[in-house]
């Protein structure tokens, strides 16, 4: 079963990487404060008790957060409705835990704050089919006012003006080749 999400945040030592809406209307408001606010309570939860946290329950939403034993740096948080089950939301969290390492292991090694590689991960997850938009549709609502717009690499990049990054780019779109192959 394809777990519903509202958002998605990948995190490394602290800097977002990685993050997407998911829902037609939870967008949130500042995706890096979120994030950062919550890599710190996973911190502070390390700190205190000894073990990473697991889940947030709030009134509507749950919280799951994942370490990767691979590289345990790497922490991954999905924001979930309540009617979601905890093991398909578990489930789910490791097969993109899994996609996510496989795909771009050999860049999260030398990380340096540049988060342009992961940009398409969100469109790359919904080709795969481990994770689809709450309202069903594809992953961006175009009429949404929460939307942020497609987060397809081109848009942010101009190949023409940014040389240096033409190299991730054309890497990218052979990760994208890869798995509309598959």
């Amino acid at each position: 079963m394809i777990t519903l999400i509202q958002n998605l945040f990948i995190i490394k030592n602290g800097v977002l990487i990685f993050s997407q809406n998911f829902g037609e209307c939870h967008s949130l408001p500042n995706d890096d404060l979120i994030s950062s606010f919550l890599s710190v309570v996973d911190i502070f939860a390390k700190e205190i008790t000894g073990a990473t946290i697991e889940t947030i329950t709030f009134d509507q939403i749950h919280l799951f957060f994942h370490k990767d034993v691979r590289d345990t740096k790497i922490l991954y948080i999905m924001i979930v409705d309540m009617d979601n089950d905890f093991n398909d939301v578990k489930d789910t969290i490791l097969k993109i835990s899994d996609f996510f390492y496989n795909l771009y292991s050999d860049i999260l090694i030398n990380f340096k704050g540049i988060t342009t590689p992961y940009l398409v991960f969100g469109d790359l997850l919904a080709k795969k089919n481990i994770l689809k938009e709450n309202c069903g549709k594809y992953l961006k609502c175009v009429d949404c006012p929460n939307s942020s717009g497609d987060s397809t690499i081109l848009e942010y990049i101009d190949l023409h003006r940014d040389p240096p990054l033409k190299k991730i780019t054309n890497r990218v779109q052979g990760i994208q080749t890869i798995i509309e192959e598959e």
